[in-house]
């Protein structure tokens, strides 16, 4: 029995080290790798381009995937994004037989000992942008001469961003690759496909769409022979929400107080002081929003959007100028005009038929009173030469009497009465009269505040409608 299971044991542990054995035998060693590299690399020039023929160039097919968008400066007009570069072709310089090198079928090594194609950022915006940085990456080799070629970068490309729309817009970012040096029959440059974002790291300020790319043949100035050159385009939405929270809030509020500033009473004073500090506030934000827009011809449409709150501001100003000088009026009749247009048309519109009807009544009850007062004093031998109803008597009164008698026949008691009643009447008439300008005052205040509502929702129907279908949304 123990024997069994000794020849058990031993015959397990055999297996084990056999096992071994063969996979050690599938791994190439260090050395075998050494030996190849240095029978590839020994006579090669890294100068010259692997071309097969003279009349075709070296196939190149270039796949990009765009990684992360660092920035996105719209006063620059530039973007800075991480992209990943993946690169192929063949070189039949660098091929072997792998069963001469115990079955090595790729081998990685350093970028910078072999030619590699000079694929350049033509739209460029960086000034220390260097191609060599790139050859510092290793690549890939296959035993049939392709290579593969990755490694990440940063580009910051010149684009032409459009701010008509800021900030509900979409923009398009274009890369422009191509080869500096080699024209087409030299390398002819291809793309796999659109660009890869599956591994787009999500951005707070924009949202991918896409990036689809397109070959181009095209000839320069410069040279007679066409070249090859790749764009993707990266195509971004904006996400409105920060905006719409730190731009277009502030507006509202401040409209808020414009509108408020109508129902404050025109005795207190501060109407004014409200429109103009509201002015101010709204020219310091409008002031540090225009540190982030480019010096272009296009208006941007949040500018606009400021540009028509500050006009209605301003409106509001005018019209409380125009309301509190017709609240602080002197005493005077009301013009026939001003009386038709709004005491008799314009309370219809605001609804304030009762308040003015209180007015008319006081008006008629001050008229009686003068009517019985008159009637008095001719009934007592005198009679006061009135000025016209609706106007405001002088301070001084002559009085003549009809029946022949001087004023020196009069008793003073008679005369101190007359007089003291003759004051009264006065002082009702200039309160009817002011009561009449202060009403007009209130009758024109709510036509221009109604004005200022309505424009203030014509600027936000006009953003919302301006705005691109589909980005108004809040994200």
């Amino acid at each position: 029995m123990i024997s069994r299971q000794i020849k058990l044991v031993t015959s397990l542990v055999s297996v084990y080290v056999v096992g071994i054995l063969r996979s050690s035998e599938g791994a190439p060693s260090s050395e075998i790798v050494q030996k190849l590299e240095h029978k590839l690399l020994s006579k090669y020039d890294k100068s010259v381009i692997p071309k097969t023929t003279l009349e075709s160039g070296v196939t190149v097919t270039l796949d990009l995937a765009l990684n992360q968008l660092i920035d996105v400066n719209k006063r620059a007009q530039t973007m800075t994004s991480v992209i990943w570069v993946r690169q192929y072709w063949s070189d039949h310089r660098l091929r072997w037989n792998s069963s001469e090198y115990d079955d090595v079928k790729s081998i990685v090594t350093q970028a910078s000992y072999l030619w590699l194609p000079d694929i350049t950022l033509y739209n460029n915006a960086k000034d220390d942008y260097n191609i060599d940085k790139e050859s510092y990456h290793s690549l890939t080799i296959t035993s049939d001469g392709n290579i593969s070629r990755y490694f990440p970068t940063i580009y910051k490309s010149s684009c032409r961003l459009e701010v008509k729309n800021f900030p509900f817009d979409d923009q398009v970012c274009t890369l422009k690759l191509g080869s500096w040096s080699y024209n087409i029959y030299e390398m002819n440059l291809f793309n796999i496909g659109d660009g890869d974002t599956s591994s787009f790291i999500a951005n707070g300020e924009w949202i991918l769409q896409g990036m689809p790319s397109k070959r181009h043949v095209t000839k320069f100035r410069c040279c007679p022979h066409p070249y090859v050159y790749l764009t993707y385009n990266i195509h971004i939405k904006r996400r409105s929400l920060y905006y719409v929270l730190n731009c277009f809030m502030p507006c509202l509020i401040m409209m808020a107080l414009t509108i408020l500033s109508f129902y404050l009473p025109s005795e207190t004073g501060e109407r004014m002081g409200v429109g103009i500090t509201v002015l101010l506030s709204l020219s310091i934000i409008q002031l540090i929003l225009s540190d982030s827009l480019p010096p272009t011809s296009e208006v941007p449409l949040i500018v606009v959007y400021y540009g028509l709150t500050m006009l209605n501001i301003f409106m509001s100003l005018v019209f409380s100028c125009v309301v509190l000088t017709l609240y602080h009026h002197t005493a005077v009749p009301l013009p026939r005009w001003m009386r038709t247009s709004l005491c008799e048309w314009g309370v219809k519109l605001v609804r304030m038929q009762q308040e003015w009807i209180i007015i008319q009544e006081k008006r008629k009850q001050i008229e009686i009173k003068q009517k019985f007062s008159a009637n008095d004093i001719i009934t007592k031998g005198a009679v006061v030469n009135w000025i016209p109803e609706i106007s405001l008597p002088s301070q001084t009164q002559t009085t003549e009497l009809i029946t022949g008698q001087s004023l020196d026949e009069r008793s003073s008691e008679t005369e101190n009465d007359f007089l003291l009643s003759q004051r009264y009447r006065e002082e009702d008439k200039a309160q009817i009269l002011r009561e009449e300008w202060k009403f007009a005052s209130r009758v024109v205040n709510k036509f221009f505040m109604w004005i200022i509502v309505m424009a203030i929702i014509s600027n936000a129907l006009y953003v919302v409608l301006k705005a691109p279908r589909g980005n108004f949304i809040l994200n």
